[in-house]
């Protein structure tokens, strides 16, 4: 509640809070309707977390950029998430991204 508290004497557009615990973003969305939230993701499976994702209203997705595929991409824009893979510190990489969508 402290951490909220805190937050709420920024503006919305300027934060994001990110988490791989799902509980937990869970509460914060129960607690804040309008706190911009993001589910963090890593492994094979994208499907199960993408959907919450979805459930908990996020703002984004953030998957580990090895785990990025283009039928991932493609789901996380059709509803309507921007995808912000981490961590990104290549050339290559980025460029691989770009070309992913």
């Amino acid at each position: 509640k402290a951490v909220l508290e805190l937050l709420s004497d920024f503006p919305a557009a300027d934060i994001v809070i990110s988490s791989f615990n799902y509980g937990l973003l869970a509460k914060l969305r129960a607690e804040n309707e309008g706190l911009p939230l993001a589910v963090l993701f890593e492994g094979s499976r994208w499907n199960k977390s993408l959907a919450f994702a979805d459930e908990l209203k996020a703002r984004s997705f953030h998957p580990q950029v090895d785990t990025v595929s283009r039928p991932m991409v493609l789901r996380c824009h059709d509803l309507g998430l921007p995808v912000y893979p981490w961590t990104v510190d290549n050339p290559h990489i980025v460029r691989k991204m770009q070309r992913i969508g």
